[in-house]
């Protein structure tokens, strides 16, 4: 079996897949997995030589798409990099995956990085908007759980934390972040009022405070410990704005469709699964 593979998700991302692909030249096992772009996207990636995952597959959750790839790619490969098309990674993942490729990391089963925020173009360092991921996947170790309410990951066997980093950083403007996180609102009111979202066991404490606490007013507290708390306005204007969006804006836009259950996706299979 070969060492490793690169996945890269797409759907309608023509405005990100050049520069995505173009930080990748290094590696020779780059596969994109498309759901419906109606745009370039294919087009582009062709140009590179990229390998096309085919299906005919009607993915119901985005987890469930990821795990096809992982499932087609496991086949022929040790290991599996996620990596979406609007991110970029740094010198830290290319030593990272000098390691695997020189399998050094074999008795591991998933590997951890950090991935680090940005908001209309500015890179962000306080307001608790770095989190830990596991991007690299052990074949047949680890897979996302298939779930309507979230997008958590199984592995079977000893996982590793890195403070290796990739960077999201889209090219979108603020009028494409507000339609899309209008459609992530939906999936997020639904979750809210699931009952399986609280027994799940994969929530932290303070999520499950949040999720227990009055609507709207919530979304307050939580700009206000973003912002005040976690030095989110070190961030200067794009702190604020950030804070603003995610976690006033959006928030809102969640309790709002939980008040007046308007939480449908107007039978459009898309809204699941956008990146």
């Amino acid at each position: 079996m070969k060492n490793i593979a690169i996945l890269i998700p797409t759907c309608n991302e023509e405005i990100h897949i050049h520069r995505c692909i173009s930080q990748l030249k290094k590696y020779s096992s780059i596969y994109i997995l498309d759901t419906d772009s109606e745009d370039k996207t294919i087009e582009i990636a062709k140009s590179f030589g990229i390998s096309l995952i085919n299906h005919n597959c009607k993915f119901k959750s985005f987890s469930q798409k990821l795990n096809y790839g992982l499932n087609y790619l496991y086949k022929n490969y040790n290991w599996v990099f996620i990596l979406h098309s609007d991110e970029i990674i740094t010198p830290s993942i290319h030593f990272l995956i000098e390691k695997i490729s020189n399998k050094k990391l074999e008795t591991f089963s998933g590997i951890i990085i950090k991935r680090k925020l940005s908001f209309l173009g500015n890179i962000l360092n306080y307001g608790a908007t770095t989190s830990n991921q596991l991007r690299f996947f052990k074949s047949n170790k680890a897979f996302y759980r298939e779930s309507p309410i979230d997008e958590s990951i199984l592995v079977e066997g000893k996982v590793l934390k890195t403070k290796s980093n990739i960077i999201d950083l889209p090219l979108n403007n603020f009028s494409v972040w507000l339609d899309k996180h209008s459609v992530y609102s939906i999936n997020q009111s639904r979750k809210s009022t699931s009952s399986l979202l609280m027994n799940n066991q994969d929530i932290g404490l303070s999520q499950k405070l949040y999720e227990n606490s009055p609507l709207i007013i919530r979304c307050f507290i939580l700009f206000l410990f973003k912002y005040v708390f976690c030095l989110g306005f070190l961030d200067g204007k794009s702190g604020l704005a950030y804070c603003i969006s995610h976690n006033l804006i959006y928030r809102i836009m969640v309790d709002i469709r939980i008040i007046t259950g308007d939480m449908h996706y107007q039978n459009n299979i898309k809204h699941k699964i956008l990146e």
